[in-house]
């Protein structure tokens, strides 16, 4: 019964380690670009909210599921939004052929030379405006799907928690979550999950 909340936390921690890594990567690569570093923070934040929800899945928490899906729709509208704003503020003249144009004069002083460099970069703006339409599909199907996904598993947690018993669902909170429970969980498991051992 308990599979598909493992199989759901699985992903989500495979997911909250590749948002959490891509975040990072996306700051350092990004150092001095405003946009990118909103980008790695904003990416670093979900991972890191993926990875704690995770483990409250792994609890049967009734409510983590729509918060599950939630984060991965607040990453979609985070790459939406990245990708929009590259395609409002993407200029022909910004590309990496553009630069040589105007940086070599040798290109300038051979016409035909400068009319290929042209049309290469006329090419290199459109395959960018290409890669940020991509990211912006890729974000509504993958983390649209991904949110929907997370949504499914409510019932699986709703029929674990009405059918297993009390003590079961107690035990493996503490276990899961063993910070949340504080010291007295360290000091006396049993005592812990509410079993009298004086009347035995």
């Amino acid at each position: 019964m308990a599979k598909p909340i493992r199989k759901a936390a699985g992903y989500a921690r495979f997911s909250g380690w590749s948002t959490l890594l891509a975040g990072v990567v996306s700051v350092l690569f990004s150092l001095g670009s405003f946009p990118g570093m909103m980008l790695g923070g904003a990416l670093a934040f979900i991972g890191m909210r993926e990875l704690g929800l995770s483990r409250r899945i792994e609890g049967f928490d009734v409510r983590v599921p729509l918060a599950m899906a939630l984060n991965q729709v607040a990453l979609g509208l985070v790459l939406i939004g990245y990708a929009g704003f590259k395609i409002v503020t993407m200029d022909s003249s910004d590309g990496v052929i553009a630069g040589t144009l105007a940086s070599d004069p040798t290109v300038a002083a051979m016409p035909e030379l400068a009319g290929t460099m042209d049309q290469l970069n006329q090419i290199e703006y459109l395959l960018n405006l290409g890669v940020a339409g991509i990211l912006i599909v890729v974000a509504v199907v993958v983390q649209g799907g991904t949110a929907l996904y997370y949504l499914s598993r409510r019932g699986a947690v709703r029929r674990i928690r009405k059918h297993a018993p009390e003590w079961v669902l107690r035990v493996h909170g503490i276990l899961q979550n063993p910070d949340e429970h504080g010291p007295t969980m360290h000091s006396d498991p049993i005592a812990s999950i509410g079993i009298d051992t004086k009347a035995a």
